[in-house]
C-alpha cells in the first residue's frame, strides 16, 4: 500500500512540477497554479500518510515482534 502512495506522489509531484515550468515558461498562470495546487495536493497526502503511520506507532502498538517482549 505505501509504495502505491510513492508512486501515486511522484507521478502527481512530477505532473505538478511541469505544469509549473510551462506556466513559467509561456507566461501563463493558468499552467503555474494548477502546477502549484498539485504539487502541493501530493506532498499535503504524502504528510497525512506520514502522520497517520506515526500516530499509530505513537499508541504503543508494536511494530515488529521484537519489541512485544
Amino acid at each position: 500500500m505505501r509504495s502505491h502512495l510513492y508512486r501515486i506522489f511522484t507521478v502527481v509531484m512530477i505532473i505538478g512540477l511541469a505544469l509549473i515550468g510551462r506556466g513559467l515558461g509561456m507566461g501563463n498562470a493558468t499552467f503555474l497554479w494548477m502546477g502549484v495546487s498539485l504539487a502541493g495536493a501530493s506532498i499535503v497526502l504524502l504528510l497525512s500518510s506520514y502522520c497517520r503511520s506515526v500516530s499509530s506507532g505513537a499508541r504503543g502498538e508494536p511494530t515488529s515482534p521484537d519489541t512485544a517482549n
